[in-house]
């Protein structure tokens, strides 16, 4: 198999999601249709079950991400707090 340039080998991270709510972190998350728009899908927090309130989590803790880079020797592409960004 040969390696195409600039596309990566390594796998996806896991989704990790930060709940702005309850502040929990979790893997999974709820969905369902919107009832303000057929063509819309909502999502929501499965442990206080609030609506709109999931960010991106660290890879690395289970605070919020603020960014996002490929720079990552584990994953393709990670979400990083800043205390845990690449340097």
């Amino acid at each position: 198999m040969s390696r195409v340039r600039g596309k990566s080998e390594l796998p996806e991270a896991p989704e990790r999601w930060y709940c702005e709510e309850c502040n929990e972190v979790s893997t999974e998350y709820l969905t369902a249709p919107n009832p303000f728009d057929a063509d819309d899908i909502v999502t929501g927090c499965p442990i206080c079950h609030s609506v709109g309130s999931l960010i991106a989590a660290c890879w690395k803790c289970n605070r919020p991400a603020g960014m996002g880079t490929p720079d990552s020797k584990v994953y393709r592409y990670i979400q990083t707090c800043f205390e845990h960004r690449p340097k």
